[in-house]
């Protein structure tokens, strides 16, 4: 399943993130742990994506800013959701997605 297949399945706009653009991480991420993403409205600079694990210990001080690239390169299975557009939800340990209104009417 690629991200066409992803957006096409809960019927949504495709809208790809630059590879230069951050993501925010959780320890977890690249150890391969299950994913929850959300993906808020944000700043340019950033792609909007928080990815957590069960790791995240709810301190924010802790999660990191990295590249898109770095996250694909590292967790190529989490590719397919990253062209997911903003108000986006998933869980990687059983493939949901769906949209969370909420997230998508926050302010950047």
């Amino acid at each position: 399943m690629d991200q066409h297949d992803v957006c096409g399945k809960v019927d949504a706009n495709f809208d790809p993130i630059r590879p230069d653009r951050l993501v925010v991480v959780s320890d977890g991420v690249y150890q391969g742990e299950s994913i929850q993403g959300v993906r808020y409205p944000s700043p340019h600079h950033m792609s909007g994506w928080w990815l957590t694990t069960e790791s995240y210990n709810g301190d924010i001080n802790t999660l990191k800013k990295v590249h898109a690239y770095h996250v694909s390169a590292a967790r190529p299975d989490l590719a397919k959701y990253l062209a997911l557009p903003f108000g986006y939800r998933f869980h990687s340990l059983n493939s949901a997605v769906w949209f969370d209104e909420k997230v998508a009417n926050e302010a950047p």
